[in-house]
């Protein structure tokens, strides 16, 4: 299906290309005074079947979509030496090609190059004047341990300022942090809609940047992203490990409550209360149906030996490192040299830091 999806997205973009290509030509060639004989996108005959096909003749020039969409063209009467004595030349005189001056023949020959050099250009036009999407900053979710659990912030919570810099969007919030590595700044946010203050010890980490140079960057440990309710399971005699529950499993409810992401788990769950148990609709990694598990209700999460998912392994290549160090399918990493790993996108930057370690 991937593959697929590819060959199409290949064809539709060859196919705009082409288009553009040759409108060029056609619009030029048009305005040059030539006649147009011909303006086929794609070759071989047009689509369609007995009299209905798509193909017209308009101002005596003939239009075709045909059946193969790898091309296209443009017909100009007189462009071909062999037509010398067309019939339709002499009907036409003056709109053949041959008869144009030489600024005019290079401006039809060079239209087409023009036309795909200006659709980028086009394009990004556009895509500015309509906008695109960017994440307001608001906090999805927040890692353990980190400057930005030790400052009190909470997914949920919209920072409008942080180091004296006001912020509407979330990448806004990563450019101030990435560039103020060591410092404290000063956050303002709001937390259902109430202002508040707090101060971010912004932690100091090896990156790479857009040149793939190893720099120094502020970290804080947030996220825009909403961590989904994905449980892992470290230790295999918890509570929520003898209840049935894996790393893996993907919560959709709690009781009657529906569920979406992490932390909408953990507020059912802690509102579930310390006695009895807690009705729980899970679907494990590969399994079709979800199942029922009933566990006990022990106040928190992190009682019921349960933690956020951030990085599962699915698979490990053969000859890896990971396969070296004896990691498999199905284990859930918690930490590296010692340090929670709360993203993926933190376990990702260290690997790549780690110069081979």
């Amino acid at each position: 299906m991937t593959v697929l999806s590819y060959l199409w997205a290949f064809v539709l973009l060859l196919s705009i290309l082409v288009f553009v290509h040759e409108l060029g030509h056609f619009l030029v060639a048009r305005w040059c005074g030539v006649r147009v004989l011909k303006f086929s996108i794609g070759f071989g005959p047009p689509i369609g079947f007995g009299r209905h096909r798509l193909s017209w003749t308009r101002g005596g020039t003939e239009y075709v979509i045909a059946w193969f969409p790898l091309g296209g063209f443009v017909k100009m009467l007189g462009e071909n030496p062999d037509e010398i004595d067309d019939p339709a030349i002499a009907v036409s005189p003056g709109e053949s090609l041959p008869e144009k001056n030489t600024w005019q023949k290079l401006a039809i020959v060079f239209a087409g190059p023009a036309a795909n050099l200006i659709l980028p250009v086009v394009v990004f036009m556009a895509t500015l004047a309509i906008g695109i999407p960017r994440p307001v900053a608001v906090v999805g979710g927040i890692e353990p341990n980190s400057p930005a659990a030790e400052a009190g912030l909470q997914p949920g919570d919209r920072v409008t300022a942080i180091g004296g810099e006001a912020v509407r969007w979330w990448g806004d919030l990563e450019d101030v942090v990435r560039d103020r590595a060591g410092e404290t700044l000063t956050v303002a946010y709001e937390r259902d809609s109430v202002p508040a203050t707090t101060k971010l010890a912004v932690d100091e980490r090896p990156s790479f940047d857009e040149f793939q140079q190893r720099v120094s960057v502020g970290w804080a440990g947030f996220g825009h992203r909403r961590p989904a309710a994905m449980v892992g399971v470290p230790w295999n005699d918890s509570p929520a490990h003898e209840a049935g529950l894996r790393s893996g499993d993907i919560v959709s409810s709690v009781g009657d409550a529906p569920v979406e992401t992490w932390t909408e788990f953990a507020q059912a769950y802690r509102a579930a209360g310390r006695t009895g148990t807690v009705a729980l609709t899970v679907q494990g990694v590969g399994e079709e149906e979800p199942r029922e598990l009933n566990v006990p209700a022990l106040g928190s999460p992190e009682k019921l030996g349960a933690v956020a998912v951030n990085v599962l392994i699915s698979g490990v290549s053969p000859d890896s490192a990971a396969e070296a160090a004896g990691l498999e399918a199905g284990d859930l990493i918690v930490a590296v040299d010692g340090a929670p790993v709360g993203s993926f996108n933190t376990f990702a930057e260290i690997v790549r830091t780690s110069e081979g370690r």
